[in-house]
């Protein structure tokens, strides 16, 4: 068994990872869409829903995890690999923007802020609600302050939880190769196809 020769298997902590980016996207989601509605901006949004939509990923990778590993399944374990990869790209892609959307949010808060409630309010039944909440928790500053450190969480999560993709991505690999390697030897020798499958019960 996996546990037998290789430690803890990495889906577990993978899957981990997915159900805390799911929730801190949930969360965060929720307690800014009222800002997200009236403010309009691509990056932000864009940010969220990267977030959200590599969160459901990085679930579905480790359920695939599930099947993979513990049986030993090379084709598998290779698509496993690669989407590891693909999510390491997406969190870093996440991380990045996040963090550079942050130093600009201000400054499209200044410009865009006040003339989208003027030109939406009481006309947009939508939009009318928004800035009824946004007005109950006071001015400008508020709104800066908590998309700001929205998006410092993401940020931080998604490139904190990226170191988690690259271990995944280097025990898949090793395990991998060993599974090569056994397929390999299997070919040469006289009870090998007995051992490979021994192996692969296991």
């Amino acid at each position: 068994m996996w546990m037998q020769h290789d430690g803890a298997p990495p889906h577990y902590a993978v899957q981990l990872t997915g159900l805390a980016i799911c929730g801190i996207g949930i969360w965060t989601f929720l307690k800014t869409c009222h800002y997200m509605n009236i403010l309009d901006s691509i990056a932000y949004s864009t940010a969220i829903y990267l977030f959200l939509t590599t969160g459901g990923l990085v679930i579905l990778t480790a359920v695939l995890g599930c099947c993979a590993i513990p049986h030993h399944r090379t084709k598998l374990l290779f698509c496993y690999i690669l989407l590891l990869v693909l999510i390491f790209l997406m969190e870093a892609l996440t991380g990045v923007l996040s963090y550079i959307y942050q130093e600009n949010i201000e400054e499209e808060i200044d410009l865009n802020f006040n003339a989208t409630i003027l030109a939406t309010y009481n006309q947009d039944d939508g939009k009318s609600e928004s800035i009824n909440v946004i007005q109950q928790k006071g001015c400008i500053d508020p709104v800066t302050t908590e998309l700001q450190t929205s998006l410092w969480l993401i940020c931080a999560v998604a490139l904190g939880l990226s170191i988690v993709q690259v271990f995944g991505i280097l025990v898949g690999i090793n395990l991998l190769l060993k599974l090569e390697s056994i397929d390999i030897e299997s070919k040469y020798s006289p009870n090998g196809n007995d051992a490979l499958l021994l192996e692969r019960q296991l």
